[in-house]
């Protein structure tokens, strides 16, 4: 997949190491899946459902996206050169 997820299950498929759409459903029912789902959605300032979460992440900009998450955990984007 390339570029942003634009059904649920290639949103699902972020979350899983497989890389057989038939597995993507399945990663719905994972309980690490299920919490991300619920720190997206504080993150986001969302609904807590999967629906909420992706529709605020298909409508994000993946870079003001990638930046929002890197800040806070002190990581670097590849194209930071503030260090």
């Amino acid at each position: 997949m390339r570029g942003p997820p634009s059904t649920i299950d290639e949103f699902r498929a972020l979350f899983s190491e497989s890389r057989d759409p038939r597995q993507w459903p399945h990663v719905a029912s994972g309980l690490t899946y299920r919490r991300a789902i619920h720190e997206l959605a504080a993150f986001f300032g969302v609904e807590d459902t999967e629906a909420a979460v992706f529709e605020r992440r298909a409508a994000s900009d993946p870079a003001d996206y990638g930046r929002r998450r890197w800040t806070p955990s002190g990581m670097r984007g590849p194209t930071d050169t503030s260090r």
